[in-house]
């Protein structure tokens, strides 16, 4: 074997592995999300007015209730992220 490739399995196998760095949503603006999706549509606009007073507490609930399988989640969900 070349010196190459055994500096390059090496490296391979003394590499440490990726750690996720995306926050944990609040469990209150996860629950929030949920309620996107409410058949209640006062219940689905006072989710999204709390959700926009949580700020920047509410951006991680908010990216990964974009991947929602709930099509009223999602979107409004991508709808309240800039906001």
């Amino acid at each position: 074997m070349s010196a190459i490739a055994t500096f390059a399995l090496a490296s391979l196998i003394g590499a440490p592995t990726p750690t996720s760095t995306a926050p944990t949503p609040d469990p209150r603006m996860a629950e929030l999300v949920k309620k996107l999706g409410d058949r209640s549509y006062r219940v689905r606009e006072q989710a999204a007015r709390e959700l926009v007073r949580g700020g920047s507490g509410a951006v991680p609930a908010l990216t990964a209730g974009t991947k929602d399988l709930d099509p009223e989640v999602s979107e409004r969900c991508r709808q309240l992220l800039p906001q």
